[in-house]
């Protein structure tokens, strides 16, 4: 597995980190640790006493995120002794600079905290994650981590529609490695008004979702996760995050998109909603290239 993991030296960035020992990820992985310095060289190009000035600025950020990167990817080797991590640095727009790096590493997986403001002045903020999300042509895990002494299971909620989308979230939850007694939640929103369906139209769409769910079910207990359901009616964003809060959950997977065929499900508006909105880590399921 390849993991580009964005880090800003934040309250968040390092959420983000401890979320990772939380997030079911492999022992072996290739990782690549990416500190940006929200900086633009061609502003400070001149050779004058104020050029000059602000160039020892702008070298004063680079050494800055170098320090950061370095620091972060020793705490990963130590808390991740399989992985093998390169860090490196680098300057100007954070969403663009990490989507650029994405397109050449090719990671499965990008991790990034939820937004933050750091010693860089302003790195990882909420717009950064969510054009990352948005953008991204891999999974993205926006992480809101903590840490417990006692390392309870984890619990997952998994927002399902049936579509392929859908599908590959439940089997990438599936894959990972979780701790012993470890909860899935499985949440499907119908979204639709009952004064409006006849009762055969209800009859129809809830043997759908529960044979839907039923499959789904199947392939988690496969994996020794315990699965419970959840039926709502009401939005899909507010289902997801309002079931998330209520249920304790640690972190939530979602398609970024669905076309399921049980109404209206997982559209890009809501994986764009939920990992703004929600509580825990979010973590936004594509296909790897």
């Amino acid at each position: 597995m390849k993991i580009l993991i964005a880090y800003d030296g934040s309250s968040c960035g390092d959420a983000a980190l401890d979320d990772l020992l939380r997030a079911g990820l492999p022992e072996v992985a290739e990782v690549l640790v990416l500190s940006v310095a929200d900086v633009w060289l061609d502003n400070y190009a001149g050779k004058d006493i104020l050029g000059m000035v602000t160039s020892s600025i702008v070298k004063s950020k680079k050494d800055e995120t170098h320090e950061l990167a370095q620091g972060a990817a020793d705490r990963l080797r130590k808390e991740h002794p399989g992985w093998e991590i390169v860090a490196i640095e680098d300057t100007g727009s954070p969403a663009g600079k990490i989507l650029e790096h994405a397109d050449e590493f090719n990671p499965d997986l990008i991790v990034a905290g939820s937004h933050g403001f750091s010693t860089l002045k302003r790195a990882l903020l909420g717009s950064v994650s969510q054009r990352v999300v948005t953008e991204a042509h891999c999974s993205v895990r926006v992480a809101r981590g903590r840490i417990d002494e006692d390392q309870p299971p984890m619990r997952i909620v998994i927002g399902v529609d049936g579509s392929p989308d859908s599908d590959l979230a439940v089997e990438r939850v599936a894959s990972r490695k979780w701790l012993p007694d470890s909860m899935v939640h499985l949440i499907t929103s119908i979204g639709v008004d009952l004064e409006a369906q006849s009762s055969s139209d209800m009859k129809e769409y809830f043997v759908s979702i529960e044979q839907m769910q039923h499959k789904y079910s199947a392939r988690l207990l496969e994996s020794g996760l315990r699965v419970t359901t959840h039926i709502s009616f009401e939005d899909p964003r507010h289902a997801i995050i309002h079931e998330a809060e209520k249920w304790g959950a640690d972190s939530i997977f979602i398609g970024s998109r669905g076309l399921g065929k049980i109404g209206r499900m997982l559209q890009g508006s809501v994986s764009a909603a939920v990992t703004s909105r929600a509580h825990c880590s979010v973590e936004v399921v594509r296909p790897s290239s």
